[in-house]
Order: C-alpha cells, then sequence, then structure tokens
C-alpha cells in the first residue's frame, strides 16, 4: 500500500498495515519466479500470501504470469485472494489468461470471469489471443462474448488474428459482433475480418464471411505518433491480406464481392500491396488485374506497381503488370557514393560506421519518440560486436541507448501483461530483447514480462506470425520472426516456466525444419534458428550449405535470386556463418564477403541498400544518409558492423 495512503485511513490501520509490512515481501515475488518451491512452502502464511508489489499486483497475480502452475496452487491452498486487483484493476485471470492449466486452477476458486481492467481487458479479450482452450473454459463459465476494451477491440478481433478457428466459431456461436470495430491505434481499426485478413488461416475468413462479415468495411483510424499519422487506415480486408499473398484468402475475399479499388491513406491499392513483397505470387496478382485492379494507380509518393515489381525483380510478375498496360510512375536515382581510394580494414571499416550509428540513434530516438527495430537495438548490437573487438565506441551514447530501449518496455510493463501491445507485436519486442541484452544481460521485471509475452505470441504449429504488412527484407520472414523469438526466450528465460519453455522450443525447431526458405533472409535466420534451438548438425550443415550456395561471384548475397548483391544480405549472411562456426574470417567464403563489405562502404562510413518496404510510419530525418532509404541502409551498416567485428586484425581483412 502506497505510504500516502496510510495517513488517510487512520491511525489504527497505519499500525496494522506497518505490522505486516515489517519483513520484506520481495523474497516471495523472487521465489515465485524462480520457481523455488520449497522456499515458498516454507515461508508463506497467511500475513503474506497477498504480499503485493508497488503497483497492487499479488504474488498469485506474478504466479498466473511467470510462475509454475506448482507455484500457482501452493498460493491458491494458502488462502490467497483469487480476485486481488492491482492498481490497474488487472487479476491474476487476466494475467494467466493465456496459460489454459492456470485459468482451469483459477475459475475453479472462484475467480471473477468477467472482471475488466482499467484499460477494458477481460479474461476472454486476453485469452483470445491464441488459447482455444482458454477460451472454452471462460465461456463455460459465462464469460461475455460481446465485451470489449478501451480500443474496442473484442475477443473475436484477438481470435481471428490468430487464426484460431475454434475460439472464432466459438465465440461468434455465443453472440460475438463479426462487424465491431476497434476504434484506436493498437489494432489499426480493425473488424474482425481483416485481423482474419492477416491471421492466414482460410478457414477463419471463410466462416466469417458466412456469418454476415462485410468486406466492404474500412478501418477507421491508426492513431497518431510523433510526427503524424501511421499509415495503416482506410484499408479493406482485401488489402490486410495483399501482402501475405495467400491465393485462397484472395480469392474468397474476392468470391464475395470485395472491390479491388479503394486505396489506403497511403492511396496504395490492393494490388500494389500484393506487388510490394519478397512473396509476390503472379497467380494472385493475375486474380486481382482480373478483378478490374488499376495498375498505373499512384501512391502519395507517385510509385505504381510497377514501380514496386521493379524494386523486387520477378521478371514473371514484371511482365505480367507491363502486359496490363502498366507504367512506372517514379524514376529511381541511385545515390552517388564517395569511395576512399584505399579500402578499409575491417577495423577502419567499424571505427567509421560506429559515430554515425550511434548518432542517429540518437537522432531516431529524439524525433519519433520510439525505440525502432533497425536503429537502438541493432546499434546495440553492433556496439557490443565492436566492443568485443577491442574498438572504442561513445560509452554515454551507448547507456542512452540502453536507457531508451528499456524505458519503453518498463512503460509498457502493464499493457504487456494485459496482452497489449504498442505496435510491431513480435517483432518489436524480440528486436529489444536482443538490442537490451547487449548491454544488460541480467533479467528484470521488465524482461520477464517481455519474455512471457513473446512467449503468448507463438501458434500452435511452431512458428511466430505477423501478417497484414510487408517490411522487406528484415520484417517480413516467418522464419526469421520465429528464429529471434527463440533466440529471445533463451536468453532471458523464466525459472517457473523452463518445461514450457523447453516444449516451445522443440515445437519451434520442428516447424523451421519443415519450413520452406523462399528468401535470403529466410535461408539466414532458418540457420540461426536451428542453430540457436539446437537442431541436429546434419540439419545445421545442411541449412549453412544452402546458405553458401547462396553467395554471389561478388562475393555478397542478394535479397532474392533476382536482385543484385547488397550490403544487408550479405551482412546478415555473413554474420549467420560465422555465429554457427559454419565460416570463419579465414575462410574462402568468409573472406569474398568481408572484401564486398569492405569494398562498398561510403567514406562516411555508411552502407547504402535501396528500401523496399511499404512504408506506414511518417517519414523524418533521422540523421542517417539516404533518405527514404536511410532506415535500411543503417540497418545494413549495424550488421556490417557485427558481420566485420570477428574478423578485426585477420590478414584477410585488411585494405584491398
Amino acid at each position: 500500500m502506497p505510504r500516502t495512503l496510510f495517513v488517510q485511513i487512520g491511525v489504527v490501520s497505519f499500525l496494522c498495515h506497518a505490522a505486516i509490512a515489517v519483513e520484506d515481501p520481495s523474497p516471495l515475488f523472487q521465489a515465485v519466479r524462480n520457481n523455488n518451491l520449497a522456499f515458498l512452502k516454507t515461508h508463506l502464511d497467511k500475513t503474506n500470501v497477498d504480499s503485493r508489489d508497488d503497483h497492487g499486483a499479488t504474488l498469485l497475480m506474478h504466479a498466473a504470469l511467470v510462475g509454475s502452475p506448482e507455484a500457482l496452487r501452493i498460493l491458491l491452498d494458502g488462502g490467497a485472494d483469487i480476485n486481488a486487483r492491482n492498481s490497474f484493476e488487472a487479476t491474476a485471470l487476466i494475467w494467466g489468461a493465456r496459460d489454459a492449466a492456470k485459468v482451469s486452477m483459477l475459475l475453479a476458486q472462484g475467480a471473477d470471469v468477467n472482471v475488466q481492467s482499467k484499460q477494458g481487458r477481460t479474461p476472454l479479450i486476453v485469452a483470445a489471443q491464441g488459447s482455444s482452450e482458454s477460451v472454452r473454459l471462460l465461456l463455460a463459465r459465462g464469460a461475455n462474448a460481446k465485451a470489449h476494451d478501451g480500443a474496442g477491440i473484442t475477443a473475436l478481433m484477438n481470435a481471428a488474428l490468430a487464426g484460431d478457428f475454434a475460439s472464432v466459431r466459438a465465440l461468434v456461436e455465443k453472440g460475438a459482433d463479426v462487424n465491431a470495430q476497434a476504434t484506436l491505434f493498437q489494432d489499426f481499426g480493425s473488424t474482425p475480418l481483416m485481423a482474419a485478413a492477416c491471421s492466414g488461416n482460410p478457414a477463419v475468413i471463410k466462416y466469417l464471411i458466412e456469418k454476415g462479415a462485410s468486406v466492404e468495411a474500412i478501418s477507421n483510424n491508426s492513431g497518431q505518433v510523433k510526427n503524424g499519422l501511421v499509415g495503416m487506415f482506410k484499408m479493406t480486408a482485401l488489402m490486410k491480406a495483399a501482402p501475405d499473398n495467400r491465393g485462397e484468402i484472395v480469392q474468397a475475399l474476392l468470391k464475395a464481392g470485395a472491390n479491388v479499388k479503394p486505396r489506403d491513406v497511403r492511396e496504395m491499392n490492393a494490388l500494389m500491396l500484393a506487388v510490394a513483397t519478397e512473396r509476390a505470387d503472379p497467380k494472385n496478382v493475375a486474380l486481382l488485374l482480373r478483378a478490374g485492379a488499376d495498375p498505373n494507380a499512384p501512391s502519395a509518393l507517385g510509385e505504381t506497381s510497377l514501380d514496386w515489381g521493379l524494386k523486387f525483380g520477378n521478371p514473371e510478375i514484371i511482365s505480367m503488370l507491363r502486359d496490363a498496360g502498366a507504367r512506372t510512375g517514379d524514376r529511381y536515382v541511385k545515390p552517388e557514393f564517395q569511395r576512399p581510394e584505399t579500402g578499409p580494414t575491417a577495423e577502419q571499416a567499424i571505427r567509421k560506421s560506429l559515430p554515425l550509428l550511434q548518432q542517429s540513434s540518437t537522432v531516431f530516438m529524439e524525433h519519433s519518440g520510439c525505440v525502432g527495430c533497425h536503429h537502438q537495438p541493432l546499434t546495440a548490437r553492433a556496439v557490443h560486436a565492436a566492443r568485443s573487438a577491442g574498438i572504442a565506441y561513445n560509452e554515454t551514447a551507448a547507456q542512452e541507448q540502453s536507457k531508451a530501449i528499456r524505458m519503453e518496455n518498463i512503460s509498457q510493463v502493464e499493457l504487456l501483461r494485459q496482452g497489449i501491445e504498442k505496435g510491431g507485436a513480435t517483432d518489436r519486442l524480440t528486436q529489444s530483447i536482443l538490442g537490451l541484452h547487449a548491454y544488460q544481460p541480467q533479467p528484470e521485471e521488465m524482461t520477464d514480462t517481455v519474455i512471457a509475452e513473446i512467449a503468448e505470441g507463438q501458434l500452435p504449429a511452431g512458428n511466430w506470425h505477423f501478417g497484414g504488412i510487408s517490411r522487406a527484407p528484415s520484417g517480413e520472414s516467418e522464419i526469421g520472426r520465429t528464429a529471434y523469438a527463440i533466440r529471445a526466450i533463451q536468453l532471458y528465460p523464466l525459472p517457473g516456466r523452463m518445461v514450457e519453455f523447453d516444449e516451445r522450443i522443440q515445437r519451434a525447431r520442428a516447424w523451421l525444419e519443415a519450413a520452406k526458405p523462399v528468401t535470403t533472409e529466410d535461408y539466414t535466420t532458418r540457420l540461426l534458428g536451428l542453430f540457436w534451438s539446437r537442431g541436429a548438425q546434419a540439419r545445421i550443415r545442411g541449412a549453412a550449405q544452402d546458405l553458401l550456395s547462396m553467395q554471389r561471384s561478388d562475393g555478397g548475397w542478394a535479397g532474392n535470386k533476382y536482385l543484385e548483391s547488397d550490403a544487408y544480405s550479405t551482412a546478415v549472411a555473413l554474420a549467420a556463418l560465422q555465429e554457427t562456426g559454419a565460416a570463419t574470417p579465414g575462410s574462402p567464403e568468409a573472406s569474398r564477403a568481408i572484401r564486398y563489405l569492405l569494398n562498398t562502404q561510403n567514406e562516411d562510413g555508411s552502407w547504402y541498400v535501396r528500401s523496399r518496404a511499404v512504408k506506414f510510419q511518417p517519414y523524418f530525418q533521422s540523421g542517417f544518409p539516404y533518405d527514404h532509404d536511410q532506415w535500411i541502409s543503417s540497418t545494413a551498416t549495424a550488421w556490417a558492423v557485427i558481420a566485420l567485428a570477428p574478423s578485426v586484425g585477420h590478414p584477410t581483412a585488411q585494405n584491398r
């Protein structure tokens, strides 16, 4: 209880509470977190079983989030208040709603099934983010299927976004509104059908259409960030489905009457969004063209579908668009470069890059007000790599970047505990964790919360999915998303959930083994994911050989088979090969890749890569060169530092 309240409630109450609070409750919270069941049993009694943290959360709530079922049982048997609320009005059932075993235990003790937090979250809304068994249990106890949170998000929207057909059907049968619409930024104004269009599950799409979901609904809000509106509204379900290029979903929406003509706030139509991805499918492009999609509709930046097709280079799609009369609308001009007369060594290249990366990370934070996956976290990893190679860096800037990553996540702890994400889903969380670990490997309450949220994002098949948007190359790979999630939960494990996490990693590894890589990013991160998940050596060697076979004659790698080599794909591939032991700085393949990177660095310390990601953040200058190509170029530069660091001082990493 906060000290300021003691005066208000009287001396008698003060003495009572003071007597209870003499013993520091934090060891009990640590016992829950660390699964120290013996300590918990020995030290728990009626005076401390409902101990609270600084925000009023009880031991039972922490056990529901990060503890084991056994710890939860000890607290329940000890008489813990089943419906105790923290300062955000959340309860143990809300925090633990996605763990069916814990939900069952809490419901058996009388947990309030329709409790709502200050954010409007109910156990059912949280559970619907991937736990069909929890949804079943909650509905059986009378959970309200029509409830929505403060952003207008319903359980049905969450279940549809997770592609959870069983939950979608159960919720609709209980009266959930198939045309409800979220109102605020968290879900980009989505309806259940729009959410389903991002899930990749055709069965959910078809079911919702059958139940009367409108294919014509348009998202009404995407929220305001520091530099303006996020460019993710005025969208339809067809637009949301387009980047995933799943033919059965596109066909179902078109058959139901989806209109191909609307354009979103960026003036992009479904055809353009379907083309602007590494996974563009000629069959879907043909479907959209036959349905009347305009190949020459310009975006707000003046780009056409053909401009986007040329960025990715697929000749079949380019030919198809041209046959349909498509023209280019934006003339691409490659930036001019200043190459040094003598190529740098790896150490010299890194020394040039670090100040630019650290300065840009600071500017990005100042202008955006948020941590960007391509800035703070990757710069943190680049600084860590440079430090490991004995190269000096700006310690003050590094501390500020670490603080920015940490504080942004701390500010969202309670939201994450209720399954509310700021944006970017697993991608943002995993990259934050990887960046934070470079500076601060010790776990804390915030990292526990982030890791718990990452874990809950895993689908039953074993992968992590984030649809509805294409952010090639670094934010589009499902394989990469899964690999980085594996790594994150390994770096900050939760002792109370280790059995569960081991099972999660096994499922993820099995999914990776069966996955079919398409892009260079897929091949690179499949190798990393198999290595991190301790896959069979034969599979790791096979994945490494697949990646090595894609190296070009110039020593680099390209984003896909149609494009030229670039610094991003080369640096990530080289870093993965070195981390997994498949290449060393002295090996022929690594030596050629190192030379490629050293020969393509600009005089200012940057590497240039042309952007081929559909933008949704308002544009601003981040202190990095190349204007609209600056963020992927910053990402490439950070990865180049990471890839070159192991070769510092090696003979093959000298001047060309």
